[in-house]
């Protein structure tokens, strides 16, 4: 599985010189979501569910995304087609627009708590769990 790279924008984020408000994780989760939509609206509830779970769990997703395949193949292969949208350039594009966009605002929060902060106001969107479950885990397997 390709590394996501989220954590890098999480953690340039929020360097600038605006001072960072909840609005701006907020608005920030958003945007990120919104990326993410297209995936999200294409995998099935199943490997959001099973993806959300290995996460909070702090399993490794590729073992968790093996053993959902052998357990749903057919579900899977789509499932995994979808995720296959993060090597696409708009996919890439996506995320670098919101890294430019937020490239002025500051935090002095550390690397750490800025993503843990991000990445609780990414768990409160709905329909954004592939995201969640995918930037948790990266999070957390550095």
């Amino acid at each position: 599985m390709k590394k996501l790279l989220l954590l890098p924008l999480l953690g340039s984020l929020l360097l600038g010189c605006n001072f960072a408000s909840d609005d701006d994780y907020d608005n920030m989760a958003e945007e990120m979501c919104d990326c993410w939509q297209s995936i999200n609206d294409n995998v099935s509830r199943d490997f959001k569910t099973a993806m959300v779970e290995a996460a909070d769990e702090g399993e490794d997703l590729q073992v968790t995304m093996q053993r959902f395949q052998a357990t749903y193949p057919r579900v899977a292969q789509n499932d995994l087609n979808a995720i296959a949208e993060i090597e696409s350039a708009d996919f890439n594009n996506c995320l670098t627009d919101i890294e430019t966009k937020y490239n002025e605002v500051y935090s002095t929060d550390s690397e750490e708590q800025r993503q843990k902060k991000l990445l609780s106001f990414i768990k409160k969107k709905k329909n954004c769990e592939v995201l969640y479950a995918f930037a948790k885990y990266e999070m957390y397997m550095e």
